[in-house]
């Protein structure tokens, strides 16, 4: 939920819901506002709105893509980031790029 713009809706159908906290970025990758996009995933922030969108989303190994100097320990025990993108060459280029290949 975004307090200035509203909660983002499903590129499909706009009744249903984006799917979570990189919801926005998944919208905005099937809408093509967007060539790739970015998120964490913990429990499925990532994947799961790659999913309802109709897009690619993947959540690497742990420790594939560092973390910045700052993250909390719980988060670097459970989240890790991930690419999203509209095809599996999309995820292998931005992961390539965030593990810093």
């Amino acid at each position: 939920y975004n307090p200035l713009l509203g909660t983002p809706r499903n590129a499909y159908d706009p009744a249903r819901i984006a799917g979570g906290s990189s919801g926005g970025a998944a919208v905005a990758l099937a809408l093509r506002m967007l060539p790739v996009a970015d998120g964490s995933d913990m429990m499925g922030s990532l994947r799961n709105p790659a999913a309802y969108n109709n897009v690619y989303g993947f959540r690497p190994s742990q420790g594939r893509v560092p973390h910045g100097p700052q993250a909390e320990l719980f988060v670097q025990q459970l989240a890790t980031e991930g690419p999203m993108g509209r095809s599996v060459a999309d995820l292998a280029r931005l992961l390539a790029t965030q593990a810093g290949y």
